[in-house]
């Protein structure tokens, strides 16, 4: 796909994860490849669950850029420390692994002063440092910034915690930047809301970033145009990103929770009201307001259709 070293880069994300590497991967290693070049300093790439986007971009994209400058501080903040933690503890064991040791061992050495779970060094100056998404204590900064899921599913419909995260992203994220005027961040995630942290900065920060949007199966004709070999992949309407993973009986499965579906896979989230009846939508007849005492229209004569819903469950007592 590219040039030196960042072959190896495709390499990786086979070493954390069953996915095979397919054009997707192939399209978030080449904007990445810009992003570490400070060719892009805002990118957001929103994608299904259990797609490589954690081994590609969390896992594999800080220990590739070690490579060439080890002298990289790297800032991975997600939902929760534990996450972050699992992310931080998977670069050091890729860095450690025989296969990494056999082919790069004379681009850098690790450091033994700082070497914990959720931070540690090399021996050039570069660091890789984990924290959770509003953490106080957070006060290490970075070269460049992976956020990697900042809001949890269990928290999606919290007003006051999604607001949190959102203020955490706009105002607190930019001052851990080491550089201000060059320093990417990088957003990587699933959608859960409309109003989550991808949808929140898209509308506060029009323009400034580039929005890679990748739903599990696709809804028109997409054409992609990779941005650094110009290679284009022509994906068809209803064509599945991993079919190897996600076959038509997983798809139809998952397609049942329409609200998971239209956010999680699909990466166009539904509000939330738009899958429930609500109490406005009920028309009643032949009865009377009991907050205004006034009656309610007659039923029409005639039906086109009778349609009978039944709540059959009772209690003993």
């Amino acid at each position: 796909m590219l040039h030196g070293c960042s072959r190896h880069f495709r390499c990786f994300g086979r070493l954390d994860c069953a996915v095979a590497l397919s054009a997707h991967l192939d399209l978030l290693c080449e904007y990445l490849t810009l992003v570490k070049r400070r060719e892009i300093k805002r990118l957001v790439v929103n994608v299904p669950p259990r797609t490589a986007k954690t081994s590609v971009a969390s896992i594999a994209f800080p220990v590739w850029s070690w490579l060439d400058n080890p002298a990289l501080s790297f800032l991975c903040p997600s939902y929760e420390l534990d996450l972050a933690d699992t992310h931080n503890l998977a670069r050091r064991r890729l860095i450690e692994s025989s296969w990494f040791q056999g082919l790069f061992a004379d681009r850098f050495r690790m450091s033994s002063d700082r070497s914990l779970v959720s931070e540690f060094t090399n021996a050039s100056g570069g660091s890789m440092v984990s924290a959770s998404v509003n953490s106080r204590a957070m006060g290490r900064g970075g070269d460049l910034v992976i956020v990697d899921d900042p809001l949890s599913a269990d928290a999606t419909y919290s007003d006051i915690f999604r607001g949190q995260v959102n203020d955490w992203f706009l105002f607190m994220l930019p001052q851990r930047l080491n550089d201000p005027n060059t320093s990417p961040i990088v957003l990587i995630m699933q959608r859960l809301h409309e109003s989550d942290p991808t949808g929140f900065m898209l509308e506060h920060e029009p323009g400034e970033w580039i929005h890679i949007r990748l739903p599990l199966v696709a809804e028109e004709d997409e054409r992609w145009v990779f941005p650094i070999s110009r290679r284009v992949v022509v994906r068809r309407k209803d064509e599945i990103l991993d079919v190897k993973r996600f076959s038509k009986k997983v798809v139809e499965a998952r397609q049942r929770n329409r609200l998971v579906w239209a956010g999680q896979f699909q990466q166009r989230p539904a509000p939330l009201e738009g899958n429930l009846i609500h109490a406005s939508d009920v028309q009643y007849f032949g009865g009377k307001n009991p907050d205004t005492g006034a009656r309610d229209p007659e039923l029409p004569r005639d039906f086109d259709r009778r349609i009978i819903s039944v709540d059959v469950r009772s209690k003993a007592n």
